[in-house]
């Protein structure tokens, strides 16, 4: 029953009916050619509605779409130009024409973001179709730029898998790594974890790019190009975040780092790896919607990312590297894999979003917890950040057993384990900041031994010293009273020198130094008074470094 009996729609023409009070009945009298709403839908994520409307302007049949909030009386009079007959007097009439459609039409729904979604309480999950809105009869395609329609034939890339990849541990890890994305933000919401990051650096005979395809295959187009879910890190962080936002669960991977214009990587790690956009602020001063996702984002280069980025700690468990791995056997192994996944990808993602639907989620997480356990068991010594790496490297091991039984494919967890573990050990060497600094600092104090006063009778002031140096002097090398040898530096030159090194957190430096013993001091400071110079007036506050033995700095 159509909701305004006082307009309709006949013979092309919309319009309303009029009282003849001579001849006691309605007229209908036409207003302007008719406007035919084809298509409703409603945006999932927003709420907002969309009509898709048709006219005739002059013989042709014209299609727009509109907002649904341009359908009043006031805005859709601004559809003139587009050759609607919205004029003033006909406005009310076309409107509640329009109106009464609205109430025959069904309402069809398209999503934008892709990956996990909680609609109406329900988990569904966002590919080139919705899966999981079944029980609430929820159906949505995807509308969005990036190409995840699956092609090819998925028997085809499953038969490749058996043949070239199951047995390579490598290879298992980079399909692994690819699914790891679903899994991690499926889990992301209870657990709060951060986008992973995995780097793979080394030269082209590796066969890291194949390793990269192969990862992003389970999900998308391999392929560099401007809607696929591989692109170079050259592009804008503009780009970039565009790419990524309402990303719940598809891999991305960032090409040749080696070719980005960016001289230090330590921000856009951080920006990647903590899932969210920096914040920004419109031109009228209002908070700028910022993007967001969840995922595992692949990166390849020639170099290592760690050594383009400065080195606090929290990057170095934010980006997990594997450098000069042997990805693939032999280049007629990587040859055949590319073929394959360029031709036929964006199948084995669903089956498993799919497969994770079906299941308990407090299931899943308690497996979650079990490998957290196991990886942290695995490792032959742990530190401070042990725990903190061990709720990422779980997510790999419990998304290599979800694929097992998804994919119906015997990934080899323990392998995959030993992998993991085998990086962690690299990156262990590297991870204790203080130690690095201290071998930075010693090694520089060398390059720059003429900015240096020396001194080796007890007192560590000028006053003894043996070589004086000309122009800039940083400090005073020393001898203790107990015949120890001592770096007396400067604040600002000790700072400019971690600054030049990539640390950017020289108080904590200090601390840990202190605490090491590593550190001669004042009471309540880091720093001790002395001189440097000899005709200096009075002491000043400097660091004061003991040089110890390379096996106690250990």
């Amino acid at each position: 029953m159509s909701v305004n009996t006082d307009v309709d729609i006949i013979d092309g023409y919309f319009g309303k009916y009029i009282y003849n009070q001579k001849e006691k009945e309605f007229f209908f009298k036409p207003l302007g050619k008719a406007v035919i709403i084809d298509k409703i839908t409603e945006q999932l994520e927003t709420g907002d509605t969309k009509f898709k409307l048709s006219f005739k302007v002059g013989r042709r049949t014209k299609t727009i779409e509109v907002d649904r909030s341009m359908l009043t009386t006031r805005n859709i009079t601004e559809l003139l130009s587009k050759g609607i007959d919205s004029f003033d007097h006909s406005s009310e009439a076309l409107v509640k024409t329009l109106q009464n459609q609205e109430e025959e039409t069904p309402i069809s729904f398209e999503h934008k973001g892709i990956g996990w979604y909680k609609h109406l309480d329900q988990l569904v999950f966002r590919g080139i179709k919705l899966l999981g809105g079944e029980e609430k009869k929820i159906t949505s395609i995807y509308t969005g730029q990036l190409d995840i329609t699956p092609k090819g034939d998925y028997k085809v890339w499953y038969q490749m898998v058996i043949d070239l990849v199951m047995g390579k541990v490598e290879l298992e890890f980079s399909i692994i790594t690819g699914l790891s994305a679903t899994v991690n933000s499926y889990l992301g919401d209870k657990l709060g974890n951060e986008s992973l990051f995995v780097h793979l650096y080394g030269d082209s005979s590796t066969g890291k790019t194949t390793a990269g395809e192969l990862c992003i295959s389970v999900a998308g187009n391999p392929s560099l190009s401007t809607d696929g879910l591989m692109q170079n890190w050259s592009s804008t962080d503009n780009f970039l975040m565009g790419l990524l936002r309402d990303n719940k669960g598809y891999p991305v991977l960032l090409d040749e780092s080696s070719m980005s214009k960016r001289g230090e990587f330590s921000s856009m790690i951080y920006t990647l790896s903590s899932g969210k956009e920096k914040g920004r602020m419109n031109k009228d001063l209002t908070i700028k919607e910022s993007a967001n996702w969840n995922t595992t984002i692949i990166s390849t280069g020639e170099h290592s990312l760690q050594q383009k980025s400065n080195r606090n700690t929290g990057l170095k468990v934010r980006v997990f590297e594997f450098g000069n791995v042997n990805w693939t056997d032999s280049a007629e192994q990587a040859d055949a894999i590319k073929e394959c996944v360029r031709n036929n990808y964006g199948f084995a993602i669903l089956i498993l979003a799919k497969y994770l639907i079906r299941q308990d989620r407090e299931a899943i997480y308690q497996r979650y917890d079990y490998y957290k356990e196991k990886y942290i068991n695995a490792l032959p010594s742990v530190d401070g950040f042990s725990k903190r790496i061990a709720n990422k490297m779980a997510v790999f091991l419990l998304t290599a057993e979800l694929a097992s039984k998804a994919l119906k494919l015997d990934f080899d967890i323990d392998g995959i384990l030993n992998l993991l573990i085998e990086q962690q050990d690299e990156s262990m060497e590297n991870r204790d900041i203080a130690t690095e600094a201290y071998r930075y600092i010693l090694e520089q104090v060398n390059v720059h031994a003429n900015k240096f006063n020396k001194e080796y009778k007890h007192g560590g002031n000028a006053e003894d010293s043996e070589f004086v140096p000309k122009g800039e002097i940083w400090g005073v090398i020393s001898s203790n009273k107990a015949k120890e040898k001592e770096i007396n530096i400067i604040p600002i030159a000790f700072e400019k020198l971690l600054s030049e090194g990539g640390f950017s957190e020289p108080k904590i430096i200090l601390k840990k130094w202190k605490e090491r013993g590593w550190l001669d001091f004042e009471d309540g400071r880091l720093t001790r008074k002395r001189k440097i110079t000899k005709s200096a007036v009075r002491p000043i506050p400097v660091y004061v470094i003991k040089v110890i033995d390379e096996k106690d700095a250990n």
